[in-house]
């Protein structure tokens, strides 16, 4: 959307805040409550409306995914079970949401027959404004379809218009069969529902702008419906294989009824480029097969083999690859560079069984689960960074680059750490192997003089510990689970640990599951916010909850059915009291050390900072196996940091922010990656009214070290810049209320 005034995600009833184009700043200003908006006048014509910024689909990401929020399955309960489409404009209005400005009608929900007709009155002429496309664009003015929540991925429509009334077609048969190339005959995946052009998804979301006459609303009216289906969707979860790194893995809930899976993606017409992209995802999702499997998980490697032994060697084949990239623009200075939007995209699992029945399209939103996963080496990048082809006679070191740059599926470069793997001498050249963190592999050689092999181990391990400092010590990346979804009842009640909870929340849901997670529950019920208007997604509250509750060991969580969380621990649920107890009354001795009575919370923060300092040593061992940490579970959580004295940056980061919880000063762990290096963890503290970030990894030395202390997000500059991944830790439509000034 346009720069701009808009209301605040986090206050808009009274704040203002200034979005520049790309994202929220810090820039605020109160809404004058003495200022009336004048009644508007209807007008004397029909009109073309001006689309609300924030619900076109390639609009800001931050301010789509305030919309998340809101429009949640189930978001109204009740529903209209068996209803008809074919009046959908006459649903009443059963829910507005003031501050997003949107208008909820009643769902219609387990639609019987998937060749519904989409109908409306439409008095004014459908057609009117530009029509671009013929049919396919010129009714987006007036409504649009959706088959996600947030509003991002779009449907292909078309709109006939017969007298006063408007029926919408749906485009989805047409992506909906792949055939086998052998035979151009029997197809590999039918997806059609019908003789109808629809009903790949379990759910749909009709926005409309105008009523019948063309006049605008004062708020878009969003209706959900969805069909019944003889097999139900998968619920998905994408991540990263943590026995393939850098490649994109997925894991479902088991379908009663289902013998095996196929695997598609959905693009939008932005994501495929071409001549549409000046026209906002006019058209729909088109769908590419990846791939079948009987089990309840997937790599994408079993699919597409990654290209070996090549320069440069491609990760995630079989994705879309941008067409122009970072790298390339940087080589050639042909302008600027803009990235490839993957808001619109989605990955979907269809469940089939024995008899070819399908399932409805089982999605997660690809911007996040692709959108920074490694496509390409950046050439440019890496030759220019490089001396490593350079014979030099008499050389004494290691001089390759101590990160890959590397094209994401966005077309940004990013950085991977590396090291230096089976290393050996012939005559004087070294001959080595540069392995990065996602699973690059490229030859290193170079001829470096008369060596012996202990000289040789020695500037290895140098080479590899200085890779690791620069990268930024990442924390752990987030793996995908595998386990199905276990049997038992789901539970509401927990019990009471007293322990220490999350200071700085944004949601009750998120304050919920950390007493259910500090209690060792593994089926946790959150059916209660699945029908409230404005809840989050149970998926972000979940990953929230387990960040910020440091005592809980969670390692991974997953949702069925958008009610059930299974939490999955670090440790047996048997151990889980023990080790709190063993952590918890470590951290209480440490806090009575650090003396912190009468002291400011700046103090507080700078004594927790220097106490991690003078007693933690970084575990390095635990990193050189990474990521790959089975048998380091407790350097990453605070076992290791609080116990043995010794962990990674995610035992730094949750120690911080359990001392804070402990010691009453509003905190939270933050995710993300170092541009120059791997994912990585750090802190914020909530001082003198505003949030400053505090990195405790980084500040460990001989002796404490305050360059990274009590700082704003923009002081993060040169080898230490980097960037949050928001639905790492916090419900990513709340990120912002943890910006630093």
């Amino acid at each position: 959307m346009q720069a701009g005034w808009y209301p605040d995600p986090s206050e808009p009833n009274r704040l203002l805040r200034w979005w520049d184009g790309q994202q929220w700043t810090a820039h605020v200003h109160e809404v004058q409550a003495t200022a009336a908006v004048p009644a508007a006048t209807p007008p004397l014509a029909p009109r073309r409306r001006r689309l609300w910024p924030w619900l076109v689909p390639a609009g800001g990401l931050v301010v789509a995914l305030v919309l998340t929020l809101a429009i949640v399955p189930g978001l109204v309960p009740g529903g209209s079970a068996g209803a008809s489409l074919s009046r959908i404009d006459e649903l009443p209005v059963v829910h507005t949401d003031e501050s997003l400005g949107i208008d909820f009608t009643e769902p219609v929900l387990g639609l019987s027959d998937t060749d519904a007709r989409l109908e409306m009155a439409f008095r004014a002429d459908i057609a009117d404004g530009d029509d671009q496309l013929g049919s396919l664009t010129s009714h987006k003015w007036a409504v649009r379809l959706f088959s996600d929540a947030s509003l991002r991925s779009e449907i292909t429509t078309a709109a006939i218009q017969t007298g006063d009334r408007v029926r919408i077609n749906v485009y989805e048969e047409d992506h909906a069969t792949w055939f086998d190339t052998t035979t151009d005959e029997n197809p590999k995946l039918d997806l059609k529902k019908s003789n109808d052009d629809w009903g790949l998804h379990s759910d749909y979301y009709l926005v409309r702008y105008v009523d019948a006459d063309g006049i605008e609303f004062e708020r878009p009216v969003v209706t959900r419906f969805n069909f019944e289906s003889e097999i139900s969707a998968p619920a998905v979860s994408a991540g990263v294989d943590p026995e393939s790194p850098g490649e994109l893995a997925l894991s479902w809930t088991p379908v009663e009824g289902a013998d095996r899976y196929a695997i598609v993606y959905g693009r939008s017409p932005v994501a495929l480029g071409g001549e549409f992209d000046d026209i906002n995802q006019t058209l729909g999702l088109y769908y590419v097969y990846l791939g079948e499997t009987s089990d309840t998980h997937w790599n994408i490697g079993e699919s597409f083999t990654s290209q070996s032994g090549a320069f440069p060697e491609n990760r995630n084949r079989g994705l879309e690859r941008p067409e122009r990239d970072e790298d390339s623009v940087l080589q050639y200075g042909d302008g600027e560079f803009v990235p490839t939007d993957l808001s619109g995209d989605e990955i979907g699992v269809v469940a089939i069984s024995s008899d070819g029945a399908t399932s409805p399209l089982g999605t997660v939103n690809a911007s996040s689960a692709v959108g920074s996963l490694p496509s390409r080496i950046a050439t440019y990048s890496y030759e220019a960074a490089s001396e490593y082809s350079q014979v030099v006679a008499g050389a004494r070191e290691i001089d390759a680059p101590k990160f890959v740059p590397y094209i994401d599926f966005t077309g940004r470069i990013q950085h991977s750490p590396v090291t230096l793997n089976e290393p050996r001498l012939v005559g004087e050249t070294v001959h080595a192997m540069l392995v990065s963190e996602n699973g690059f592999e490229i030859d290193y050689e170079k001829r470096i003089g008369p060596l012996s092999g202990a000289e040789l181990s020695q500037m290895v391990d140098e080479f590899n510990r200085a890779a690791i400092d620069l990268a930024g010590n990442p924390g752990e990346l987030q793996e995908v689970a595998i386990e199905t979804i276990e049997a038992g009842t789901p539970q509401t009640e927990y019990e009471d640990t007293g322990l220490p909870t999350p200071t700085a929340t944004s949601h009750p849901m998120v304050d919920y599951l950390a007493e259910h997670m500090l209690a060792g529950t593994i089926k946790i019920d959150v059916s209660e916010w699945a029908n409230q208007p404005g809840a989050p997604d149970p998926r972000d509250a979940a990953r929230e909850a387990a960040a910020q509750t440091p005592l809980a060991f969670v390692r991974h969580t997953s949702v069925a059915r958008n009610e059930v969380v299974q939490v999955t621990y670090s440790y047996p649920v048997s151990e889980l009291r023990q080790k709190q107890q063993e952590v918890h009354e470590s951290a209480l001795v440490a806090i009575e050390s650090m003396q912190l009575d009468g002291k400011s919370d700046a103090e507080k923060v700078t004594a927790f900072n220097d106490y991690l300092s003078d007693t933690v040593v970084y575990d390095y061992d635990a990193y050189a196996v990474y990521p790959d940490t089975s048998d380091h579970t407790d350097a990453y959580n605070l076992v290791g940091v609080l116990t043995a004295g010794t962990g990674v940056c995610a035992g730094y980061a949750d120690a911080m922010n359990l001392f804070a919880q402990i010691a009453g000063v509003e905190s939270v762990v933050v995710s993300g990656k170092v541009v120059e290096g791997g994912y990585h963890a750090w802190n914020k503290f909530k001082v003198d009214g505003q949030w400053l970030a505090v990195d405790a990894t980084w500040n460990d030395g001989d002796v404490p070290n305050h360059e990274y202390l009590l700082i704003t997000d923009a002081e993060f500059t040169g080898s230490a810049e980097r960037e949050e991944i928001a639905d790492r830790w916090i419900i990513p439509a709340y990120a912002q209320l943890y910006a630093t000034p």
